[in-house]
């Protein structure tokens, strides 16, 4: 009587998932349900005031064993961890005082997971990618400003849309390596 469920789903595996929250918000579970109906808790978050609202954007599952979740109670800033169905916390992926703000995606052989972030100012977003051991962290879309990024399904081009206060919205198909391969953009508006 004191909980909710805001999410249910399946795991790449096929196990049915589903979020549990208590009433006052400040204990938040991942409980996976076994072929056999058993049930048992995967991920437990808790803290003293609340725990941020359990969204779909919490966990990612990436396959049958693994999965990573965007959370901030360990650090103080939101941050990627990988965990294990069995094991629990393996590591973290992510660390400093920045945030991840978003994953924007994992590429098919699970190995590269590509995030937005703060790290380069609060009121900015750029395109990083990490390994998930989380080595070789790299910035893909650097330059200056906000960045609203597009993954195609392999994750080999990114659509996307940058804005900044001193230039004009620009929007083109870029590669991992943060090159543009095709503007998405007609000619800006004469300034005379």
């Amino acid at each position: 009587t004191d909980q909710y469920i805001p999410r249910i789903g399946y795991t790449p595996a096929g196990n049915l998932f589903f979020y549990r929250v208590n009433r006052l918000q400040n204990h938040f579970e991942v409980v996976m349900v076994e072929d056999d109906g058993t049930q048992r808790v995967i991920y437990d978050e808790q803290d003293e005031r609340y725990v941020e609202r359990p969204s779909a954007e919490n966990i990612t599952f990436i396959d049958g064993e693994r999965f990573i979740v965007r959370e901030e109670t360990s650090a103080g800033w939101f941050h990627l961890y990988l965990h294990s169905t069995t094991k629990g916390r393996l590591h973290a992926i992510t660390a400093g005082e920045w945030e991840v703000t978003d994953i924007v995606g994992i590429t098919p052989n699970m190995r590269t997971i590509y995030y937005m972030s703060t790290e380069h100012s609060p009121i900015e977003r750029h395109l990083y990618s990490v390994n998930i051991d989380g080595k070789d962290k790299k910035c893909i879309l650097s330059t200056e400003g906000y960045w609203r990024v597009y993954p195609s399904a392999d994750m080999k081009f990114f659509a996307a849309e940058h804005s900044a206060t001193d230039c004009y919205p620009t929007a083109g198909v870029y590669n991992t390596k943060g090159k543009m391969v095709r503007s998405l953009m007609y000619d800006a508006p004469s300034t005379e």
